[in-house]
């Protein structure tokens, strides 16, 4: 999103803008950035170091709360769905955008967050999708979410850790669903916030540990899957965009179901609006369009709820 942001402009009247795919000159590096770099390398692993000593209690901390069922990077309660199967390598996309003020002003009136807003929509269409085919789980879905570790937004390059979040769809109310999403995410989110950078990554790899285990053995049907689905939601520009004078409208995530994942729902926003883009296994999932009506008609209960 960084690189797109970078390669538009807010400028309504810049003009002779090279395509955003269009290919840039490589930095080059100085003698002096080349003598530096064993100096960075250096204060990196002195930071690994020093941090390395919290990480035994980090992990028992996360352990402990999954053990609870409390927020965290970890989750020892997601069932078995079936969503969370071996995918083949065929795929369906579709894509909805809705404006942000709407999910603003449900997140307001709850106390809550738009990305606990995203989670909420998410749960209700779900919950509402495994009910019209007979297959909702007594116990709650379990989301994987991805956050980001950067100590603040122009730091660059990847620092992302995971959150689980109890979906609440074991329950019917709207609103006791995105109270539930709300208190878990907080949870965890406090949890994480009492960590060094390497504990909070060491953290995020544990809960991911039994799907990549899967996949690398081989083992693609595991007995129970670690978390349900992956909901992201990365944010864009908040103000309008430009290429040559052309405005973004919106933008559409494509994402990548995983093995034992057979949907994904990413988010993107630009200016005023979010997008929900929805990617499955066609083989498992063969229709999406359901369900982006299913998120609209939850984002409706929401409102109903909260007005």
């Amino acid at each position: 999103m960084k690189l797109l942001r970078r390669a538009l402009s807010p400028d309504l009247e810049r003009t002779a803008m090279p395509a955003p795919w269009a290919p840039v000159d490589a930095p080059v590096h100085t003698r002096d950035s080349r003598v530096a770099l064993p100096t960075a390398a250096l204060r990196t692993v002195r930071t690994v170091l020093s941090e390395a000593g919290g990480l035994v209690p980090a992990l028992a901390g996360t352990v402990e709360r999954a053990v609870r069922g409390r927020g965290g990077s970890l989750s020892l309660a997601a069932p078995n769905t079936v969503i969370n199967v071996p995918i083949s390598g065929a795929r369906r996309c579709a894509a909805r955008s809705w404006p942000l003020k709407r999910l603003r002003a449900v997140a307001t009136a709850s106390d809550a967050t738009v990305n606990d807003v995203v989670l909420a929509m998410s749960s209700g269409a779900l919950r509402s999708y495994l009910l019209d085919q007979d297959a909702l789980p007594d116990r709650s879905l379990v989301a994987m979410v991805p956050v980001s570790l950067r100590p603040d937004k122009e730091c660059s390059g990847n620092q992302v850790g995971v959150l689980m979040c109890n979906l609440a769809t074991d329950t019917d109310d709207p609103a006791e669903r995105l109270r539930t999403i709300r208190e878990s995410t907080t949870q965890g989110k406090d949890a994480m916030r009492g960590m060094p950078a390497v504990s909070r990554l060491a953290t995020s790899a544990l809960g991911v540990a039994p799907l990549a285990v899967g996949m690398a053995t081989g083992n693609r049907a595991l007995p129970r899957p670690p978390f349900n689905i992956i909901v992201s939601n990365v944010s864009g520009a908040a103000h309008p965009l430009y290429w040559n004078g052309a405005r973004v409208d919106a933008v559409y995530p494509l994402s990548v179901p995983v093995d034992g994942q057979a949907l994904n729902i990413t988010c993107t926003s630009t200016d005023d609006d979010i997008a929900f883009g929805l990617t499955s296994c066609s083989r498992t999932v063969p229709r999406l369009e359901p369900l982006l009506d299913l998120l609209d008609a939850e984002l409706d209960s929401l409102e109903r709820a909260f007005e």
